[in-house]
């Protein structure tokens, strides 16, 4: 079951969020954990200690430790098309989740349903048409052919032109149909109060070039309202910094407070002074206007307002300096809203409210004049749509509605107060406000767009939607005295590569999962070799977990869907465990003798340790007081855990657990000597005989970890696409064409 989560798709089986606009990003263990808890909890706060209890399964948790974990998540659920958090914190009670959480079953397309209502319907119709002529036929045969020879020709020949016009519509309207599908993208849907007359399609010409070049991700340009300046966020994992570059020597500096995050917001009309959000993720959050009047390094700042630990949506000040334009949570409905604060008396007055209930505002731009206030806003059931609200009259109206759902949506506002651009896909939308006329732009781009900032009436700013990889790595020097790692690639990043398991012998085959041929596939690297192993249909792909290699290094064992499968990487034949499934399978492993597979199940409500033959499909329930988490050592000594401890499979032996579990199986790790776990970036260890902790920091987003020894382990790194922010110019004014 994957789960809906304002825009954010959670899929558990992979541990990832999904968006169109962002796409897949994958969630460190302990984000997975308190996540999934917030999902299955989603109608209520949850206490910190509950999550102590539940998530950390400890009876004690360091609350700077909690405060990370929530800050982080509150990071990954942090969204181009929606500004107000998805977690709310309740003072001295707790979190929540602000959203509505909605269950979407893995199921096949219901495109065939639709198609089959759609022939039912047309079979309707013809055959309606049928019993029409039978009739008209039926009701001619009663008169003699000598005496109404006429009538009876004038009724064939209206029977024919019934019957030749329904099928005339019949394909008019399938073809219109398959149009209509076929160019629903290109078709914008204006629906507005402001543009009575169409859409004109333009093919200017027009030139992009790279503005910027910084290694990370470059995003939300914005340019100072004399053209001068321009200010932009790199993300260069793990921070977030905010540089200003100054266009007429190019001359950069960046906006830093202490060690704190900088995320430039907007520009004070009029003023060469940034507003930015300044946090530390931990206990303090502000909104600072950082003066460029100097354009020196370290430009001063000065603190507006505070915001708790993150800012909740976008900010604009005044030109005057004394209003602030932003958007908050509205405590009731956990919408996002407009208010305006009064900078001297630190005083908020709402000015738009949020509306339906977990939905509302979650972006804003001042128009130049400080006349208007253009927004966009989430609505339920309905596509993202742009307003905006005259300042002076508190007119509002609503200026455009995107075609479909999904797609980022971003706006700004030219100079002169009176046109507004609009990005959509590939198509820059310019709205006339005083003409009500509308022109579109198409641009020659490939990513879709998260930022846009207009320049001048010919040139514009954007910054680009970017992926990112996972590549395999080697970590040594794992524990040691100096707290650093060395890292070794082993699988470049091309694409998500990730769960790999090592045949460790003379030629140490390593196998891995990877989406670089279009859908999931099992690859092998052997010395400089990398190659495909598996051939899985195209057609509706699977998910893949963790692979588990056999004892005797000749097969794979993993889960694909819902089922278990064994992969022979000698021959390539692909076996399906034949066996009950009474609920979500987590973790697997081999029996030594390689007669056997355990497998932790869900049953009525619990988790629980099963066996299957493989010989006689012979299932068989191993635990009653739950289980899961079934991890090996090199001795092939097969533990589970379950009431945080960690169980010998024969029941023998336990051990009290004193590190923080991570959720998902595959960041979970065994030696003979030693039990790890990846929480976030830190990987603990726990010692087996004296029960003694250490930990240590790993420099890098990683995706599981398998330990190959007590100071080495094989995980997947996280290498975000670094993007450019680019300036499209056109050779004559996008302001002409009207």
């Amino acid at each position: 079951m994957n789960f809906q989560i304002g825009p954010w798709l959670f899929v558990p089986q992979k541990c990832i969020l999904c968006s169109d606009s962002t796409g897949d990003i994958e969630l460190e263990p302990i984000l997975f954990k308190l996540l999934d808890y917030f999902v299955n909890n989603q109608d209520r706060i949850i206490s910190r200690q509950e999550l102590v209890e539940h998530v950390w399964q400890q009876t004690f948790v360091d609350d700077n430790a909690i405060n990370r974990a929530m800050s982080e998540l509150r990071k990954k659920l942090s969204h181009p098309e929606n500004a107000a958090p998805l977690i709310k914190t309740h003072y001295r009670k707790g979190y929540s989740i602000t959203v509505e959480v909605v269950a979407i079953p893995m199921a096949d397309d219901t495109s065939s349903n639709n198609d089959d209502i759609s022939n039912e319907k047309n079979s309707e119709h013809l055959h309606t048409t049928d019993n029409l002529s039978a009739n008209v036929i039926q009701q001619s045969n009663r008169f003699k052919y000598k005496h109404y020879r006429f009538m009876f020709f004038a009724l064939i020949s209206l029977v024919l032109i019934i019957v030749g016009y329904h099928i005339l519509t019949y394909f008019q309207t399938t073809s219109t149909i398959k149009t209509n599908k076929n160019n629903h993208v290109k078709q914008a849907n204006v629906s507005s109060e402001l543009s009575n007359e169409p859409i004109k399609k333009s093919s200017e010409s027009h030139t992009i070039q790279g503005v910027t070049w910084n290694s990370g991700q470059e995003l939300r340009p914005i340019v100072s309202s004399d053209n001068l300046l321009f200010a932009y966020n790199n993300r260069a994992e793990p921070n977030i910094n905010s540089f200003v570059k100054r266009k007429g020597d190019l001359k950069e500096v960046q906006l830093i407070y202490k060690d704190f995050d900088v995320t430039s917001i907007s520009w004070q009309h009029g003023a060469h002074k940034v507003l930015a959000e300044v946090t530390n993720y931990k206990d303090e959050c502000f909104i600072g206007l950082f003066d460029l009047t100097d354009f020196v390094d370290n430009p001063p700042v000065t603190k507006l307002k505070t915001c708790e630990k993150e800012l909740y949506g976008g900010a604009h000040l005044a030109s005057n300096g004394k209003k602030l334009y932003l958007i908050e949570l509205d405590q009731v409905k956990q919408g996002g809203q407009v208010v305006v604060f009064d900078v001297k008396t630190k005083k908020s007055t709402l000015l738009i409210p949020s509306g339906d209930t977990q939905f509302g505002v979650t972006k804003l731009k001042l128009s130049p004049d400080n006349k208007k206030i253009l927004y966009q806003r989430h609505q339920r059931d309905q596509p993202l749509s742009v307003h905006i609200m005259d300042l002076i009259t508190r007119d509002n109206k609503k200026l455009y509605q995107i075609p479909h759902a999904g797609a980022p949506l971003v706006f700004d506002w030219f100079p002169d107060s009176q046109h507004i651009a609009i990005q959509i896909i590939q198509d820059l939308t310019i709205f006339n406000l005083s003409g009500d006329k509308v022109s579109s732009y198409p641009i020659n781009i490939k990513n879709w767009v998260v930022g846009l900032a207009v320049e001048d009436t010919s040139n514009i700013l954007l910054a680009m939607a970017t992926g990112q990889n996972l590549e395999i790595v080697n970590i040594a020097a794992l524990f040691n005295k100096q707290n650093t790692v060395e890292v070794t690639s082993l699988v470049k990043s091309d694409s998500m590569n990730y769960y790999a398991t090592t045949h460790l012998d003379n030629e140490k085959s390593r196998y891995f999962i990877s989406s670089r041929t279009g859908n999931l596939q099992i690859w092998r690297k052997q010395a400089q070799q990398v190659k495909q192993i598996s051939a899985f249909p195209q057609q509706n792909p699977k998910k893949i977990g963790s692979l588990v290699l056999s004892p005797d290094r000749e097969q794979l064992l993993y889960l694909r869907g819902k089922h278990l499968e064994i992969f022979n990487v000698k021959t390539n034949a692909i076996k399906k465990v034949e066996m009950p499934i009474h609920g979500p399978i987590g973790s697997y492993q081999w029996q030594e003798d390689q007669q056997k597979i355990y497998y932790d199940m869900e049953h009525d409500g619990m988790r629980q340790i099963w066996s299957t033959n493989l010989t006689t499909n012979a299932q068989h329930q191993l635990t009653q007081n739950g289980g899961r988490m079934l991890l090996k050592n090199q001795q092939h000594q097969l533990y589970y855990i379950n009431d945080n401890h960690l169980h010998h499979l024969s029941g023998q032996t336990k051990h009290k657990i004193a590190i923080p579990i991570a959720h998902c199986w595959c960041s979970v790790s065994l030696t003979a000597e030693a039990l790890y776990s990846l929480d976030s970036n830190n990987l603990y260890k726990m010692t087996l005989d004296s029960s003694e902790v250490s930990s240590m920091t790993i420099p890098f987003r990683t995706s599981g970890i398998k330990m190959e020894s007590n100071h080495s382990a094989i995980a997947a790194k996280y290498n975000n696409a670094p993007s450019q922010i680019k300036r499209i110019t056109w050779q004559k004014s996008l302001l002409n064409d009207e």
